[in-house]
């Protein structure tokens, strides 16, 4: 079939077919994504006047995929870390949204802490039993976050907790005794069993980033800045993510809405 042959139609026999050989709903958004892509190229170098891809929904990741943790159960966990170091990279994980990758190949150069902000610009991942630092898959993957006041004093905590240990400011920001990055098998073994001392349920650790993204949509903040600092390429991935928020920011924008038309009809009758 020819470029200019394909419709909304086949893009969605596409994914159906995809969908029912097994295909998770997150690979289902990358073939849509790159599919969407093409046809955007086509348009532009004249090959196509429309992207078919516009009248087909975007796949979405179902809820179910994600386990935030609620703010009271945020609190609930870092209280139960018996490991210091630990409890700083979960309570940066949860600050950050920061990926495990993403903060276990942190690196003090990488970490400004009088700007207040830390660059993420690479990701560690084990090949063979190996750590591998790669860059970020995507060029909005490398990107500057912006530190909560939280996430700056867990960052100097983290460097008295070295200091402490005579290891050396430099390198990786979390480190075993030897210098080498945290291990994955050990952050993971640690937050199993930090879950079940505060009796929480068993999430995974990537729900700490969920639960960045999460809390800070429902504290209202706009949804173009939580993109920016998971890392999305754009803000409708952000929206598919966590489109389970959205029900009551919605409420929440009515009340202010309201609120802001009253006040005006005050000062105006007054």
């Amino acid at each position: 079939m020819l470029v200019t042959e394909v419709g909304p139609l086949q893009i969605e026999r596409l994914l159906s077919v995809a969908a029912l050989s097994g295909v998770r709903p997150r690979t289902l958004q990358a073939i849509y994504q790159v599919t969407r892509h093409s046809f955007e190229f086509a348009v532009r170098v004249g090959l196509r006047s429309d992207n078919p891809c516009n009248a087909v929904p975007r796949p979405r990741v179902p809820l179910a995929d994600h386990s935030p943790l609620t703010r009271s159960e945020v609190h609930q966990l870092l209280a139960n870390v018996d490991s210091r170091q630990f409890r700083n990279f979960y309570d940066l994980a949860i600050q950050t949204g920061a990926r495990q990758g993403e903060l276990r190949a942190l690196w003090w150069r990488d970490v400004h802490l009088e700007q207040g902000d830390m660059l993420i610009q690479a990701s560690l991942c084990d090949a063979e039993g190996k750590p591998i630092r790669k860059p970020p898959k995507t060029r909005c993957g490398r990107r500057k976050v912006v530190l909560t006041r939280s996430a700056i004093e867990a960052l100097m905590d983290q460097k008295r907790y070295l200091e402490d240990r005579r290891l050396p400011i430099d390198g990786f920001v979390f480190k075993s005794r030897s210098g080498r990055a945290l291990s994955k098998s050990s952050i993971q073994k640690q937050f199993k069993s930090t879950l079940r001392r505060a009796g929480l349920p068993s999430v995974r650790f990537h729900d700490l980033r969920h639960t960045h993204a999460t809390l800070m949509l429902e504290a209202g903040v706009h949804v173009k800045v939580v993109q920016e600092r998971l890392g999305h390429s754009s803000s409708q991935i952000t929206l598919d993510f966590y489109s389970h928020v959205m029900p009551s920011m919605q409420e929440e924008g009515v009340r202010q809405f309201e609120n802001y038309l009253s006040t005006a009809k005050l000062c105006h009758e007054g």
